[in-house]
């Protein structure tokens, strides 16, 4: 009865150590005061209707038709950044308006168009198309993102969002190693990476304990001395 008992403790201990693990933000984004949010916000391209409005989805279709209309790959991952930013600022927008469920909507739609810039700005470097001039934008314009990430997790306080915020922290860093790649160090303009790589770093530095060393035979457990 007392090992069931300690099974179960045990057990209900490890539940709780797990969930406030895995059940916080990964990601350490920099600190902004109201004045530098609201700036975000303003800088962000306009938005007539939120997720929630029923006419919402005429929004979405003429979005669908303009991007099929860009002529070229690097022309389209202009497009699709400035989408990532209209979806990142519904999030932040419906966040404050308290609708939990299209937040985690407009953020999952986030991370996808992240990675639609990611895959034109590919496309057009192999196809040696002039990005120079668009990465360079885009590296500045991500601040305004980075901003209103800051700001999204510091509203979800309640950790329905995690997962979600944890997945656009992960959409949003590969984004800038994309354009590093494009444009050597632009990653280090971010403390959100940077942060993130002091993390690893300094994790990877600890030791690990062997098993071998720490293991103690008991006296009963001693080789006996063989007589022939």
């Amino acid at each position: 009865m007392k090992i069931s008992a300690c099974i179960l403790a045990f057990l209900l201990l490890f539940y709780s150590i797990t969930s406030a693990v895995f059940g916080q933000i990964s990601y350490h984004f920099p600190e902004a005061s109201e004045g530098q949010i609201n700036e975000a916000v303003a800088k962000i391209v306009p938005i007539r209707w939120l997720p929630s409005h029923p006419l919402y989805f005429l929004i979405r279709v003429r979005e669908t038709f303009s991007r099929a209309l860009q002529p070229s790959s690097a022309k389209r991952a202009g497009f699709d950044f400035v989408l990532s930013g209209k979806r990142l600022k519904e999030a932040y927008l419906l966040l404050e308006n308290g609708d939990l469920k299209n937040t985690g909507k407009s953020l999952n739609r986030y991370s996808s168009k992240l990675a639609d810039v990611g895959k034109q700005l590919e496309k057009a470097r192999s196809q040696n198309q002039d990005i120079a001039a668009l990465t360079a934008e885009m590296s500045e314009r991500f601040k305004n993102h980075e901003v209103l990430l800051y700001a999204i997790s510091k509203k979800s306080v309640a950790g329905d969002l995690d997962e979600v915020i944890n997945a656009s922290g992960d959409s949003f860093v590969n984004s800038i190693m994309v354009i590093n790649n494009i444009l050597p160090g632009v990653k280090d303009r971010y403390k959100t990476i940077t942060n993130a790589e002091n993390i690893e770093s300094s994790q990877s530095a600890m030791p690990t304990p062997s098993p071998l060393g720490t293991f103690q035979a008991s006296p009963s457990a001693r080789p006996k001395r063989i007589i022939y």
